[in-house]
This record gives C-alpha cells, sequence and structure tokens, in this order.
C-alpha cells in the first residue's frame, strides 16, 4: 500500500509530499487550484504507468519546466 507520494514539478504541484494513513478510504479536499487533481493523476500515474483521459505523460510536466 501506498504510504507517501512525493511529487515534483508534476501538473500544478511544484513539490509536494503527500502522506496517506493505513486506511480503507480518504477523503480530499481545498480550494479550487490547489492540486486536488494533479495528486490523483499522480497517484494514477504511479499505479498504471499511464496518464488517464487525453493527457500524456508530456503534458503532466509542470510549465517551464524539463522533468517532473
Amino acid at each position: 500500500m501506498i504510504q507517501k507520494l512525493w511529487v515534483r514539478n508534476f501538473c500544478n504541484l511544484k513539490e509536494s509530499v503527500f502522506h496517506v494513513k493505513n486506511q480503507q478510504s480518504f477523503f480530499i479536499f481545498g480550494d479550487n487550484n490547489q492540486g486536488k487533481t494533479s495528486f490523483l493523476q499522480a497517484f494514477f500515474v504511479i499505479c498504471r504507468g499511464e496518464a488517464f483521459a487525453h493527457y500524456t505523460l508530456d503534458n503532466l510536466i509542470k510549465f517551464g519546466e524539463n522533468e517532473a
């Protein structure tokens, strides 16, 4: 089970660490444009190895950065 997710230059996330406790479910909430969807996209990429919907992995790198 994933307990910590560290992302850098992923979508609108500069550098963030998310800690997930050993629970069957958790809630993601916050104001608009704070990274909720970016967190879910990062989690999806880690689990599936590919981007979801109409995104490509190149589109998920933060604008102006070379890598994520």
